[in-house]
């Protein structure tokens, strides 16, 4: 995968060295452009590995029946405080989140937990 996102990275700057009337190769040299695509390269890989599942069907069960409960119970409080129901409505959604996508923030921050 990310080697499929340097060859696309290239290609941008092959089309926009063609633009500009120059050819690939002299865009490429240029140490500025390797050392951000270079970049590009390291944040994906870790970013990648930190967005990989990490939860089972039971913590994707939990989070999801936790995250339905927050969304309800915002929306419920909804009626008698603002304050209360925005907090409760984003901790829902990001915990359903959580469940479809199959990951956990804290498990990707390296604390252990059961579920």
């Amino acid at each position: 995968m990310l080697s499929r996102l340097l060859l696309i990275l290239r290609s941008i700057v092959d089309r926009d060295a063609q633009k500009r009337g120059s050819s690939s190769s002299d865009a490429c040299d240029r140490p500025a452009l390797n050392h951000w695509l270079g970049t590009c390269f390291v944040v994906a890989f870790y970013v990648s590995r930190f967005f990989s599942r990490n939860l089972e069907f039971r913590g994707r069960l939990v989070r999801g029946v936790l995250g339905g409960l927050f969304l309800i119970a915002g929306i419920i409080v909804a009626d008698f405080n603002l304050r209360v129901c925005l907090p409760l409505v984003a901790f829902g959604l990001f915990a359903l989140f959580e469940a479809v996508r199959g990951w956990c923030l804290v498990r990707a921050c390296g604390i252990r937990t059961k579920l």
